[in-house]
């Protein structure tokens, strides 16, 4: 669901629509808890880079089982730099990837699949990914510090009451206790 700034909101109601309904749309202290969280994703991985990880296009090359030669050349074209250039457009084409990134790729990736879901561009199966952990993709969230697991924790407290996610609630509500209330070990 996209929240209206208050901006967003006034320029409508000056633009003729309907001032009750953009009421009933507008969500001040939830458009502010979105940028809050905004500001905690970019604290939390400032800095990060994808490393010697597994990219976007890499991923893709996995899935769709490409020779050696191929997931070299893709490795090699896998922006590894900064996670703020991913467009929503380029995530959501490459949105298979989260199955098949490693941890440097989840780690990296991470904050830019959390910006689009925020934007409402969201990424398919991003939520499942955080909520279905098992020993199968455990190692996938291995390198996230503890700041970065409480962002993840507070995603999905604030995607938990989106009315969107009405239906995996439980799920949310089972895998912030379960998972990400848990620090990793030393």
């Amino acid at each position: 669901m996209k929240y209206l700034s208050p901006d967003e909101i006034r320029g409508l109601k000056e633009s003729g629509y309907d001032p009750v309904l953009l009421e009933a749309r507008a969500d001040s202290e939830r458009w502010e808890a979105v940028n809050g969280l905004r500001e905690k994703i970019e604290s939390a991985f400032a800095g990060v880079t994808l490393g010697d990880g597994i990219g976007l296009m890499e991923g893709r090359g996995l899935d769709d089982y490409e020779d050696a030669d191929v997931l070299a050349q893709l490795h090699a074209q896998d922006e590894r730099i900064d996670w703020h250039r991913f467009s929503s457009e380029t995530l959501l084409s490459y949105q298979s990837s989260i199955s098949f990134t490693d941890a440097e790729g989840m780690r990296f990736h991470l904050p830019a699949w959390m910006f689009a879901e925020l934007r409402d561009d969201g990424i398919a199966g991003l939520i499942g990914s955080l909520c279905r952990i098992s020993p199968h993709n455990e190692q996938q969230f291995s390198l996230l510090s503890p700041e970065q697991r409480s962002v993840v924790r507070d995603f999905l407290e604030f995607m938990r009451d989106d009315p969107d996610y009405t239906h995996e609630r439980a799920e949310i509500d089972a895998a912030i206790k379960h998972i990400w209330s848990q620090l990793p070990p030393q």
